[in-house]
């Protein structure tokens, strides 16, 4: 449920200190996928006495590396439509209360309207960037008739294997 998945995730705001860590990498698209970037700045703040860099959207409170997903998702898509003929596109992406999920859905589908094609609200499903939930969303679009795709765009890798699993 997302009340565990939340309260699981919850813990890490509580482990790191000056006296067990020298220094800290967030790993910021996981930690926050789906919290409201003020989330995200409060948990730096409090640790603004430790060493660290976030690995997400930039910021001004720490050092970051930001990875464009773009060129990566641009390149799926148009392997997918030229070399394989591909027009039927599905979609499980994150939760769209983070911007992650957001950039890489908007992304996602500029990518397919580039190319004329287009994105039925029945193949688009939304997980909490964990392996249960791509197989709830999996299940979720099979209810809606949502999987009458040829590919289907699974925002991150872990819910990506719970799809996988659920598919087969």
């Amino acid at each position: 449920s997302l009340f565990e998945y939340s309260r699981e995730a919850a813990t890490i705001y509580n482990l790191p200190d000056k006296e067990s860590a020298d220094g800290i990498v967030i790993l910021g698209t996981s930690l926050f996928a789906d919290s409201e970037d003020d989330t995200r700045d409060r948990f730096l703040r409090s640790f603004a006495a430790m060493p660290m860099v976030q690995i997400g959207e930039p910021t001004d409170l720490c050092p970051w590396i930001w990875v464009d997903p773009a060129p990566g998702i641009e390149s799926a898509v148009q392997h997918l439509v030229e070399e394989h003929g591909y027009s039927r596109f599905g979609l499980v992406s994150g939760p769209m209360e983070g911007s992650e999920s957001r950039v890489r859905t908007d992304i996602f589908v500029r990518a397919l309207e580039s190319r004329n094609l287009f994105l039925d609200q029945k193949h688009r499903d939304e997980g909490l960037f964990t392996e249960d939930s791509g197989i709830a969303a999996v299940d979720r679009l099979y209810d809606k008739g949502g999987l009458d795709v040829e590919a289907l765009f699974i925002e991150n890798d872990e819910m990506a294997v719970g799809a996988i699993n659920r598919l087969q």
